[in-house]
């Protein structure tokens, strides 16, 4: 498989477990807004995605052998305060569905939620340099007009894009560099 064809399966699976994610982090998000208990629910979600996505705790989720119990007893020890019995029971339907491995992404689309309810979209900005203050902020004021409200930009940068920016805004990707415009030329070639 080649580097290409990697990155569109990549970007799929990544696609399907978003969408696999979203009735979990809404519920979640309209549990959480009803009993105005947003943050909590936030650095929750955030510390259980981490949690999932350790290499050992993968190990212990998909043992055949390993009762679901235990699962539960290992991360509400791991995680302690953090979840109280609203978010125990939470974990618990996750585990349940088979989808404990999509907590990154439901904490993922929570924090979108919470950012759209405070009018505020979350920008992932990657360059292929640092950006001056005067780039950074007509891209702010490019979104604002888009989006409204405020924005929050994440700023990474990414030689391998040799000119250019992508920007990631929720579930769409926005491809402006220059290895992203040589890629399409190459395929619209081949």
């Amino acid at each position: 498989m080649d580097k290409e064809s990697s990155i569109q399966l990549f970007n799929k699976l990544m696609q399907e477990s978003l969408t696999l994610s979203r009735p979990y982090a809404s519920a979640a998000f309209q549990f959480a807004s009803e009993k105005q208990d947003v943050q909590s629910w936030s650095e929750a979600l955030l510390k259980l995605g981490v949690a999932v996505s350790d290499k050992q705790m993968v190990l212990l989720i998909k043992h055949p052998r390993v009762e679901e119990g235990d699962i539960l007893d290992v991360l509400f020890t791991l995680l302690g305060e953090a979840l109280d019995e609203p978010k125990q029971n939470f974990v618990r339907i996750l585990l349940r569905a088979k989808r404990l491995e999509l907590a990154p992404y439901v904490s993922e689309l929570f924090e979108e939620a919470r950012l759209r309810s405070n009018d505020t979209t979350e920008i992932d900005l990657v360059s292929a340099y640092p950006l001056t203050d005067r780039e950074r902020e007509t891209i702010a004021v490019t979104i604002r007009r888009r989006f409204g409200g405020s924005c929050d930009i994440r700023e990474t940068v990414d030689n391998s894009l040799i000119g250019g920016i992508v920007l990631k805004i929720g579930d769409s990707v926005i491809d402006l560099s220059l290895t992203g415009r040589l890629s399409k030329l190459y395929r619209e070639l081949i």
